[in-house]
């Protein structure tokens, strides 16, 4: 076994209960934790061999919680301020409805076992753990499928802006 995955082992439980406790989330704790170790892989030749591993993974950890927190509060702050200034009340409804089947067409777009582990973390809150006992896969299997549909639909709604942007200009601002 490597050091890297004997890194993973004994400190991954630890960093998902301390990002946990900040993020109030259990998949975007999962997300977090993964960051941090993308993160430890990146960095693994610039780490000075004095640096407690346990301090800085902790630290990263508790960085990439609190930058996610801001993020999501300045997007959905963000959001707000659009649907409020752009989209009259009477549309509101109908462009929740066109993201709603954005995101539906997106999640079908997926391989049927990378969809239901999406949906699992993602819609119904689930662990990366609990996922990989319930569909009998490795926590890393787990991981790997959250990271390639989260790349896919980043680019499918990426995609899709052009027809998102023309549906809210028809309202004639």
């Amino acid at each position: 076994m490597s050091s890297f995955e004997l890194l993973y082992q004994h400190f991954h439980r630890d960093l998902y209960r301390f990002a946990r406790h900040i993020v109030k989330s259990d998949a975007l704790a999962q997300d977090v934790v993964q960051d941090v170790f993308v993160r430890l892989w990146e960095n693994r030749h610039k780490l000075q061999k004095e640096l407690s591993i346990k301090s800085y993974l902790f630290t990263i950890c508790r960085n990439l919680s609190l930058n996610l927190l801001e993020k999501a509060a300045r997007e959905a702050h963000l959001c707000e301020e659009i649907l409020r200034a752009y989209v009259p009340n009477a549309a509101a409804d109908e462009a929740k409805e066109t993201y709603e089947k954005l995101a539906q067409a997106a999640l079908e777009q997926l391989p049927p076992v990378r969809r239901r582990v999406f949906e699992l973390a993602k819609i119904e809150g689930l662990s990366y753990d609990q996922i990989a006992q319930q569909l009998h896969i490795s926590p890393g299997t787990v991981s790997d499928h959250i990271v390639k549909a989260n790349r896919f639909l980043k680019q499918y709604v990426k995609n899709q802006l052009p027809a998102v942007v023309g549906f809210l200009l028809f309202f004639d601002f």
